[in-house]
């Protein structure tokens, strides 16, 4: 019964030094008290504890806590995948990246040796070495209030990041475009022409490239939001759509758009109606309504577009999917020739931020708005494509596969690469 009597002051040292063994991430944000990750907690739990076992303070209680940790570290990081209706072990978390501020876009290199994270209000991008998650660089630029949520890397291995405009006159420019091995900002892409007396309001607000990487189409924060389509060798215009005409043809605006993977048309999407245009002629291929809600005042918004990587299939997944639209299956697949609709893919989601293709075309990730992030298995036949896995973390809300299949999901403050 010697511990028994252990004294008050004993028992403070002994959750001292439980406290001194919980391990913390590396470069996890200062001042974060609130954004610890389940690890941490995990470990807080496990540690603490073990440290009331040792001190025979509230044995039941300590037992209780032990659980919980070993659950919560268990679950942490893994996946599970649905197989026969059973549950087998999945994919798991193999590094956890930490940021000092808000996260809004990621993207692997070409050949996947680097990771590029755009962050705190786009004025933030980090670069890692995949191979060994050793941090690079950080290149800090002016990101002004909001400078969009789109980043790329060229064919040539340049970061393209959203320009912003620290004085008027540089509201001509659109893009920067640095070297991520020296930091150096490599050259500034002006947008359209600006009107003389005009509001100088060229600053990207999406962009996407080509999967080649020869073009980039973009739009802007300005009203006037035109689609413009950049030739990356040369970053001349090579064509603008006045997407906002008003037309029975056009669409007024664009919240998602990709290039066909044979850069022939590109897909946008008001958010309601799906259309293709061509880049030769600016002809409509086709118009569709994305969402048969969407004829309602409250129905299904777009958030995320892209093409199969064959370029068969169009894939659009909604920001929100109201009971009251009265459709089921809120990620939908069309033909990408025609705009026929070809599927709904179940998920357990109703709300979507991102999704991502592998490259050969056999797995599709969605990050949901609340946080899960889904592995659906598209091949061989997309009408038959179902949830394998599926990933639990706070707040997931950017996804991208690298060539080789691994996926980074990022959430708030921090990216966790999965396999």
């Amino acid at each position: 019964m010697q511990d028994a009597q252990l004294t008050v002051a004993s028992r403070k040292e002994c959750l001292k030094a439980a406290f001194r063994k919980i391990p913390v991430a590396n470069d996890r944000p200062a001042g974060g008290a609130g954004i610890f990750c389940k690890r941490t907690i995990a470990d807080a739990a496990t540690a603490l504890a073990r440290a009331w076992s040792r001190c025979r303070r509230w044995p039941t209680v300590a037992s209780i806590a032990l659980l919980v940790g070993l659950a919560i570290g268990n679950g942490y990081g893994q996946s599970s995948q649905q197989e026969n209706g059973k549950t087998s072990a999945g994919s798991k978390i193999v590094q956890r990246l930490f940021l000092k501020d808000y996260l809004q876009a990621i993207a692997w290199s070409p050949d996947g040796s680097k990771l590029a994270a755009l962050s705190k209000f786009g004025s933030l991008i980090t670069i890692w070495d995949t191979s060994s998650w050793r941090k690079l660089r950080e290149i800090s630029q002016f990101g002004g209030t909001y400078a969009g949520d789109s980043l790329a890397w060229t064919a040539d291995g340049m970061v393209i990041a959203s320009a912003g405009a620290k004085v008027p006159e540089d509201g001509i420019y659109s893009l920067n475009l640095w070297n991520p091995d020296t930091g150096e900002l490599v050259r500034r892409i002006l947008g359209p022409p600006v009107p003389e007396g005009a509001w100088k309001h060229n600053q990207a607000d999406k962009f996407v490239l080509s999967n080649d990487r020869s073009l980039l189409a973009m739009t802007f924060l300005h009203a006037n939001n035109p689609l413009v389509i950049f030739d990356t060798t040369s970053w001349t215009i090579k064509r603008v759509f006045d997407i906002a005409a008003p037309s029975p043809d056009r669409l007024g605006s664009a919240t998602s758009f990709a290039f066909s993977p044979a850069n022939k048309v590109v897909a946008l999407t008001n958010g309601r109606n799906l259309q293709t245009i061509s880049l030769e002629d600016g002809s409509v291929v086709f118009s569709v309504l994305a969402y048969e809600g969407a004829k309602l005042r409250v129905g299904p918004i777009v958030k995320s577009l892209t093409y199969s990587p064959d370029g068969t299939l169009i894939v659009g997944a909604p920001n929100f999917f109201p009971a009251a639209a009265g459709d089921t299956g809120p990620i939908r697949v069309w033909s990408a020739a025609e705009g026929e609709l070809v599927a709904k893919l179940p998920t357990n989601n109703a709300s979507f931020r991102m999704i991502s293709w592998t490259q050969d075309g056999a797995k599709l990730a969605a990050a949901g708005a609340d946080g899960i992030v889904q592995v659906l298995q598209m091949k061989p036949d997309v009408r038959n494509a179902k949830v394998v896995s599926e990933f639990r973390d706070a707040r997931a809300g950017v996804v991208a596969f690298s060539p080789d299949g691994t996926l980074a999901a990022g959430d708030q403050f921090s990216i966790m690469i999965i396999r």
